[in-house]
């Protein structure tokens, strides 16, 4: 039903503005139950507006399995007994606030070896279950799932004498009959601590480096009516793809490295910042939080590395399409503590195989899964243990440290003219010069090895984005194709032929 109603929103906004504009409004969802997904190696040479319009923005909800898993390693018996107030900060529907709150209840009444009673089925609802969403619509569902969870822990004659159910979207008031637990804002919005912080700095200085930033934020950010550090648990499946620009902004003002911009890292910042110390927590994230290799995701790694302690990583990659079938961008499931690790801790790196039984049952309880076991300060001492420990095991990690102290054919080819760079990319500007004559050599179809074969090539291409420097397509060189290719990696060839 969300997915549905989702979609068809979509599709009516972009029927209106037909033919007013190339661009395909994107909603900007902030759901866990609902993941907006990037571009992989199959969609990388379209544009991003053509990949929306086919998937419907990627607006996708999370199977209920994928929900299981996440919490059984998230809300532990350990963690269900200190009690935890949790936060879904992007919750879509309610899914994961749904299975949260059926835990915790099937906890209590299995500890007190009885039924809890409809006071306290409302009070865990009230104190211990907090969602964000930034669209309304969503966050009706939400509420609408949540009152069926907590009918359906009571008996007919319970459910006719309680009265009337508690409002559970926020109007600014919290009692007993106004609830306030669901927030329909962007999770990035300040709150009243960080507006208090972003006005005594404006007001401290006339001047100074990124005071636009701050202005800014406390005229447009709103407000986002939760305590910082006022949770144990912080849960959820939030947005993979690029983050617009309020969530940059604020990354920007509180001195947070946002790497790529994508919302998967900057969730995680929003989560440290949400939770108390020593809080958990577990989140499904893009993969190229931990796999990207360009300098500004190093520092968010540097930064997420010192400030919380990985306890588990669950590579699901490989097993991606069985759970998003129209989803192609790689995912995991990232479970940390925020809190300084301490020397030689250690993080369990799970990877996830696809195989028969898997696609046959599409469940978690099929999903094998291969285990490695790192030292945190490994990871933040050699960036590329990340790659290593997903792909391999503690032998190609060996390997790849001796590789290290070889010659890189970055410094070999460092002086090289003209420099390594990308090739063209699909845009809406014609070609010129040898873009506009070339075959295109299929992204999707070339081998690593082998004869060039004819049925590898396509046309040139009839609109470009950008145009780079057109010696890179002749004389000997390496050819390296966009995204991973499972299982073998990226497909690179030495080639000669224009």
């Amino acid at each position: 039903i969300y997915e549905q109603f989702y979609h068809d929103a979509l599709s009516k906004e972009t029927s209106g503005k037909a033919g007013k504009s190339t661009t395909v409004p994107s909603p900007q969802a902030d759901n866990p139950g609902v993941a907006l997904h990037a571009v992989d190696d199959e969609l990388e040479d379209k544009s991003l507006e053509e990949s929306e319009l086919k998937h419907g923005a990627g607006t996708h909800y999370t199977p209920a399995n994928l929900v299981h898993d996440a919490l059984r390693r998230t809300l532990t018996s350990t963690c269900l007994a200190s009690h935890p107030k949790i936060l879904d900060p992007a919750c879509g529907s309610g899914i994961f606030l749904v299975e949260a709150f059926r835990r915790i209840v099937r906890y209590e009444a299995q500890g007190r070896k009885r039924k809890l009673s409809p006071d306290e089925l409302r009070d865990i609802l009230q104190h211990r279950i907090f969602g964000i969403e930034i669209n309304a619509e969503a966050a009706r569902v939400a509420a609408f799932s949540l009152y069926l969870a907590l009918l359906d822990q009571q008996e007919p004659p319970d459910i006719a004498s309680g009265g009337a159910l508690p409002y559970l979207l926020h109007s600014g008031l919290r009692d007993q009959k106004h609830f306030g637990i669901l927030i329909v804002s962007d999770a990035f919005a300040l709150t009243n601590d960080e507006h208090e912080i972003l006005s005594k700095r404006v007001a401290a200085k006339k001047a100074y480096k990124g005071r636009a930033v701050d202005v800014s934020l406390l005229a447009n950010a709103g407000i986002l009516d939760l305590p910082l550090g006022g949770f144990d648990v912080v849960i959820g499946n939030p947005p993979w793809q690029e983050a617009p620009a309020l969530p940059r902004s604020w990354a920007t003002a509180f001195k947070l490295p946002e790497g790529e911009g994508a919302y998967s890292q900057l969730f995680i910042h929003r989560a440290l910042t949400l939770l108390r110390e020593g809080g958990k927590l577990g989140l499904l994230v893009g993969m190229k939080v931990f796999w990207n290799d360009r300098d500004t995701s190093r520092a968010f790694r540097s930064h997420l590395l010192a400030h919380a302690a990985l306890r588990q990583l669950v590579n699901m990659a490989h097993v991606r399409r069985v759970f998003f079938a129209k989803a192609v961008a790689p995912f995991a499931f990232l479970l940390a503590e925020k809190r300084p690790p301490i020397p030689d801790e250690r993080v369990v790196i799970w990877n996830a195989r696809r195989i028969r039984a898997v696609d046959r049952l599409r469940s978690m309880a099929a999903v094998p899964l291969d285990r490695r076991v790192v030292v945190q300060g490994d990871l933040a001492d050699a960036d590329y243990l990340w790659k290593a420990f997903w792909w391999g095991g503690h032998r190609d990690a060996a390997l790849l440290s001796r590789l290290a102290l070889e010659r890189t054919l970055g410094e070999t080819v460092k002086n090289a003219d003209p420099q390594p760079r990308y090739g063209w990319q699909r845009g809406s500007t014609s070609p010129s010069g040898k873009v506009a004559v070339l075959p295109e050599l299929s992204n999707r179809k070339v081998q690593p090895f082998g004869r060039l074969q004819d049925s590898w090539f396509v046309p040139p291409p009839t609109g470009i984005k950008r145009d780079p420097d057109q010696r890179i397509y002749s004389g000997q060189r390496l050819v390296i194709t966009h995204g991973v290719r499972e299982p073998i990696g990226p497909v690179t060839r030495l080639e000669s032929r224009e």
